[in-house]
């Protein structure tokens, strides 16, 4: 008699341990209910990273032929990778004090004097050639990680070392690339 009370224990035990697994949990309460960790959320709307290098998993700085442009791999809403390329003088101006700044406007390349718009001529009447040409641009631009550096001018003719953190201007924005 002592045989069969095991001989059921036995036989319980293996059902449960054949059992297959109970379903994953689909909502939050569920798995608090069940003493399993809550998921994290899910973003729902394309809120911009402050940071891009927090969020692009690569990226590129390329200041060559006057166009500096940052191209990067970078995740979107939904956690997928996405290819983007932005043209930096669309983000970063370049100040009467020889500062780079946050800002449209451009600090490389030829300038909108240049190309003899209207807009450049104007700046030339109210800054002098200061507004346009190979002097009024920073040169000898390079990269490390995510900084640039510039040697740019100054109002008085002189030039100094200037350099700006991308990180400060540069988002990202569901995927891609975007000022501020």
């Amino acid at each position: 008699m002592l045989f069969k009370p095991f001989a059921f224990l036995a036989l319980a035990i293996g059902a449960i341990a054949n059992e297959a697994p109970a379903p994953a949990p689909r909502t939050n309460a569920e798995a608090l209910a069940r003493g399993l960790p809550a998921s994290p959320p899910v973003p729902t709307q394309s809120d911009p990273s402050p940071d891009f290098v927090k969020t692009c998993s690569w990226y590129r700085i390329d200041l060559s032929w006057g166009r500096p442009t940052l191209s990067a791999v970078c995740k979107d809403n939904r956690g997928r990778d996405q290819y983007s390329q932005l043209n930096l003088n669309r983000c970063i101006n370049l100040t009467d004090d020889g500062q780079l700044a946050c800002g449209p406007g451009g600090f490389t390349g030829r300038s909108r004097r240049e190309r003899g718009d209207l807009e450049g001529a104007m700046l030339k009447a109210r800054h002098g050639n200061y507004g346009g040409g190979r002097r009024s641009r920073c040169t000898d631009c390079k990269s490390s990680a995510d900084t640039i550096e510039c040697s740019c001018p100054i109002r008085d003719g002189g030039r100094i070392d200037a350099s700006y953190t991308l990180g400060a201007c540069i988002s990202n924005n569901n995927g891609r690339l975007t000022c501020g």
